[in-house]
């Protein structure tokens, strides 16, 4: 999230910005391969396949992991300015995320979700021209680790919520309680760090800006997503929600995730709206 009167144009060096987007490109070609390995695996139940089909999640999630490495080199901080860093960098956390879920549910559906959507993901940014994938250093003044970690705990938030969504969208079409349980999971998982996410926020607002609060259109969007989510788990806890009802219900919040993290940049564009957090 950035101002875009506190960028200056990246200087990083060229061989290190061609093995950035070398990296990628590779990564984006691992998270096809694993993607199709893992529809063959649902279809053959074959746990050989499954388990190649993990292996090459881990190996695409390696690549992409030394990409993210690469952009923070040339750019100084992790990938978030610009809107093609957040997409970049959101694919990295599903990926992430899928790895460790993947073992800890004892499913490959984690690695299958993230593997599609990582896959698209990458194929997509890969294609925007040059000048969305110019990197920006920050200025001194938006250099600090509370913004760091701030903007690393709202994605990690994102990418739970994203692969619990693709879990709810499985069970509207399967009916798996197993696969119910899983979405739920993930949102217990992702639901306390987007809390975290949005107190850091507040803490590296009040050290940049000297508020806490202002009532920007993406604090109260968060807020928003936040209270959202809160309300699944309730429905889920006091109500006893399973099954469609709470599936549906879990899809929405991931709508407010989206609405969040990109539609407030893309309506930036066509009406009015102040705020200090649009995507370059």
């Amino acid at each position: 999230m950035s101002e875009d009167t506190g960028l200056t144009v990246a200087g990083a060096g060229a061989g290190l910005v061609n093995a950035e987007f070398t990296t990628l490109q590779i990564a984006a070609l691992f998270f096809v391969l694993a993607a199709l390995a893992s529809v063959i695996f649902w279809v053959s139940r074959n746990k050989t396949i499954g388990n190649t089909s993990y292996g090459i999640a881990c190996l695409a999630v390696a690549v992409l992991t030394a990409s993210v490495i690469l952009r923070y080199i040339n750019v100084g901080h992790i990938p978030y300015v610009q809107l093609y860093e957040t997409f970049f960098f959101m694919a990295w956390c599903a990926g992430i995320i899928a790895i460790i879920s993947d073992p800890l549910s004892k499913s490959r559906l984690p690695t299958t979700i993230a593997n599609i959507l990582v896959g698209f993901i990458l194929i997509y940014i890969i294609q925007w021209p040059a000048i969305s994938k110019e990197g920006v250093h920050l200025v001194p003044a938006l250099q600090s680790p509370w913004l760091d970690v701030h903007i690393a705990t709202a994605f990690l938030s994102y990418a739970g919520f994203a692969i619990s969504a693709g879990a709810s969208i499985v069970y509207l079409v399967k009916g798996n309680e197993k696969v119910d349980e899983l979405s739920y999971k993930l949102v217990t998982f992702s639901f306390p760090l987007l809390g975290l996410a949005i107190f850091l926020g507040a803490v590296w607002a009040n050290v940049a800006w000297g508020k806490y609060w202002q009532w920007d259109p993406k604090e109260t969007a968060s807020l928003v997503t936040w209270l959202v989510y809160a309300g699944y788990l309730h429905a889920r806890i006091a109500f006893g929600w399973k099954g469609t009802k709470a599936s549906i219900f879990n899809i929405i919040g991931f709508a407010c995730v989206i609405f969040t993290w990109v539609g407030l940049s893309i309506l930036s564009k066509y009406i009015e709206i102040q705020s200090l957090h649009v995507y370059s």
